[in-house]
């Protein structure tokens, strides 16, 4: 009887830690959607803010204009820009490093 009281205690260890682990992989998959999504948000607000910064025509030759204030922005914006698309595929590689995006992020990559 003595020894399976420390059997029983190493499975249920086991079991917590696999349950515990579990939980940690769903949130984690919760928070880093809600991280992109939060940092897709500021884009956008950034974007009503500022529409410049998302006219195709005045972007496209950003770097021939003499206002250094909106080439300052621009370039901050699309660091940004940028950086959201990074976030987007390091979240969409699967274990294997392959990367398979999901159709929710089409609208944003595209």
């Amino acid at each position: 009887m003595k020894e399976f009281i420390p059997f029983v205690s190493i499975v249920i260890a086991g079991i917590s830690l696999l349950v515990s682990y579990y939980i940690y992989t769903l949130s984690k998959n919760d928070s880093s959607y809600l991280d992109i999504d939060n940092q897709y948000s500021e884009l956008l607000k950034i974007a009503i803010d500022n529409p410049e910064l998302r006219d195709y025509e005045i972007t496209s030759r950003f770097y021939k204009s003499e206002d250094k204030v909106f080439k300052q922005r621009y370039n901050i914006y699309a660091y940004m820009c940028w950086n959201l698309i990074e976030t987007i595929y390091d979240q969409q590689k699967d274990r294997k490093g392959e990367f398979n995006l999901s159709s929710t992020w089409l609208p944003n990559v595209i």
